[in-house]
């Protein structure tokens, strides 16, 4: 069918809106990822299988509960993670099965019944009930008989061991989608413990927040105001005094700073711009059109994409929590996607952005027709992500003077601390499950998002503590600007809040039995140089190199003498690059030294 809004198919969409997706797996603990169009208790067990049949053995051997949390009026989500039954543990060379149940004897608030004692399983909530309401039909989302998604643990013999590897997953850019191939791999060798893939590293640019396709964008602010029950108010305020202490800050070189101020200063103005000298407004975002937010981005953002002459590239920026939201939601599932957009013609002004709009819709539909397969893929491998810019927007902390320009305006840090919150829910939750564990900074970070969600977005105390949660420095009330602080030779974000102090951490580690994978944040630890605001920073600090890397390795070392590992293989995981191509860090220092840092 063609697209229609969401709140017209919301009530005959399956239960699962996304996932299974198979995040952290261990030994001892397996962690599944899903998110729910209605609150529910959801319980996961895993069991062993027999042989290559895949045929399932017996009782569970792990089992967890968890509940999901509500971000809003139809999303709901969980990462619920399954210990050991007994003294069991999982070993190489098996496959094993997992199955979900959930439960609920009450009516949610979101108006969808509860299950009046009635327990459904995963697979009676993965397909809409009217397969002509899926654009696909009803797909499986395993790989034998059972129906139930499957996997292996990292084989002892690191001859055997297959890691795959994604980045930069854009789902207009072109060409098709390469994940799509992984699911063919597992499926070839399901049956082969030590031959079917064992671990899917997603190394940044899981989204992109900020080159957006006009279609996609109109999709996913419906989808988001849908899905969360209201709409945000986006601050688009006017902060001439903002601007005016951000040129005096950038930098002690006064060539550089001038040549930045005056790109800045000869900027078009856009009419919310114009308005917004007048006065302080708010836009809600299906006020913001898509294929016209490249100047709001820009001057009332400080987003930098745009720059240079490319304005396609933040022409439908997202800005909204529903809007990064929603954008996982559909590059992970095919639930909340029809088969066809609208025509170009039918939706834009001129017949210039009504080809643009064509071209991209046929993209976007060719993307979603492998969907399927994307999720089936994603449940059934243990996946690990890690951010790099464009999961919230380009350039993201590139240097001091990106912070400065983003951070100190209004919409700017609502951006970021949107797609951060997302990133949080999204991806950072599987990764390290511990640290949403009752009590610690992750389940802080839940409870006021469930909040800000409940206050349709006016809680601003809460919303203060997220931040402060999300690493994200405090405002100086004198200028506006994020605060600084001095960490030996160089400056990193002040990030101590009254009464909050704890900060998600984004790295982490893998364990096998043979192989350990080290998972750097490269983009949240950087030391930025004291004299320049637009020179290079270090991507990890002192302090990040000791914490991220040597505090692994040496525990690493204490558990090999434990004998509870036996790691030959340390694999290290940088989102950025780890070693420059010289004529890449020449054009680079050229652009630095003449105040083009925002080129690339």
């Amino acid at each position: 069918m063609s697209w229609t809004p969401l709140n017209h198919r919301i009530h005959h969409l399956p239960l699962i809106l996304a996932g299974p997706i198979l995040r952290r797996t261990e030994r001892k603990a397996v962690t599944v990822w899903l998110a729910l169009k209605a609150p529910r208790q959801v319980e996961l067990k895993v069991y062993s299988t027999e042989g290559g049949t895949g045929e399932i053995v017996d009782r569970p051997l792990l089992q967890g509960t968890g509940s999901t949390v509500q971000l809003g009026k139809y999303l709901h989500v969980v990462a619920v993670t399954a210990i050991p039954i007994d003294s069991n543990c999982l070993t190489s060379g098996q496959i094993y099965a997992y199955d979900i149940e959930f439960a609920d004897s009450r009516e949610s608030r979101s108006g969808i019944p509860g299950l009046e004692n009635e327990r459904e399983n995963l697979i009676s909530c993965l397909w809409p009930a009217t397969p002509d309401l899926s654009p696909l039909g009803a797909q499986t989302i395993s790989y034998f008989d059972h129906q139930l998604p499957t996997f292996a643990l990292s084989p002892d013999d690191l001859n055997y061991l297959r890691i795959v590897h994604g980045s930069c997953r854009k789902p207009h850019g072109g060409g098709r989608d390469a994940l799509p191939i992984l699911d063919s791999s597992i499926e070839q060798f399901a049956g082969m413990a030590n031959s079917r893939p064992h671990q899917l590293f997603l190394t940044g640019d899981q989204i992109y927040g900020d080159d957006v396709a006009d279609p996609m964008l109109w999709a996913l602010t419906d989808t988001g105001d849908v899905l969360l029950g209201w709409k945000e108010n986006l601050p688009l305020i006017d902060d001439t005094q903002i601007q005016d202490n951000l040129c005096t800050s950038i930098s002690r070189n006064q060539k550089k700073r001038n040549k930045i101020c005056e790109v800045r200063g000869n900027s078009t103005e856009s009419q919310f711009q114009q308005q917004a000298e007048v006065e302080s407004i708010y836009k809600q975002p299906v006020d913001l059109k898509p294929g016209s937010r490249s100047d709001i981005a820009r001057d009332f953002g400080g987003f930098t994409a745009m720059l240079v002459n490319q304005p396609d590239k933040a022409k439908s920026h997202l800005f909204s929590l529903g809007e990064y939201y929603a954008m996982y939601l559909l590059v992970w599932s095919s639930v909340l996607w029809c088969d066809s957009f609208p025509k170009g013609k039918d939706i834009c002004e001129n017949v210039k952005q009504a080809k643009v709009w064509d071209r991209e819709a046929f993209e976007l539909e060719s993307f979603a027709r492998d969907l399927w397969r994307v999720r089936r893929a994603i449940a059934n491998i243990p996946t690990y992500t890690i951010c790099d810019d464009h999961d919230v927007s380009d350039d993201w902390y590139l240097n001091r003077e990106w912070c400065y320009r983003v951070l100190g305006k209004p919409l700017g840090r609502r951006v970021v601390q949107n797609a951060l919150l997302a990133y949080a829910v999204f991806q950072a939750w599987g990764n390290t499950p511990q640290q949403f564990d009752r009590g610690k900074v992750g389940d802080k970070l839940l409870t006021t998002a469930a909040k800000w969600s409940e206050s349709a977005g006016t809680n601003v105390a809460v919303w203060s503590d997220a931040a402060l949660y999300l690493g994200i420095p405090g405002i100086d009330i004198e200028t506006g600007l994020p605060k600084f602080k001095l960490d030996e030779d160089v400056l990193i974000f002040d990030r101590d809040g009254e009464g909050v102090n704890e900060v998600l951490d984004w790295h982490f580690t893998v364990r096998s039995f043979k192989h350990e994978v080290i998972v750097l944040d490269t983009r949240t630890w950087r030391g930025y140089p004291t004299e320049s605001a637009i020179d290079p920073p270090m991507l990890l600090t002192h302090k990040a190199f000791e914490e991220q890397i040597q505090k692994p390795l040496l525990e690493t070392d204490l558990l090999n003498k434990t004998g509870e590992f036996e790691i030959e293989a340390t694999l290290v995981i940088v989102p950025t690059n780890l070693v420059g191509l010289w004529i890449i860090d020449a054009v680079q220092k050229w652009d630095v030294e003449h105040g083009r840092v925002f080129n690339s």
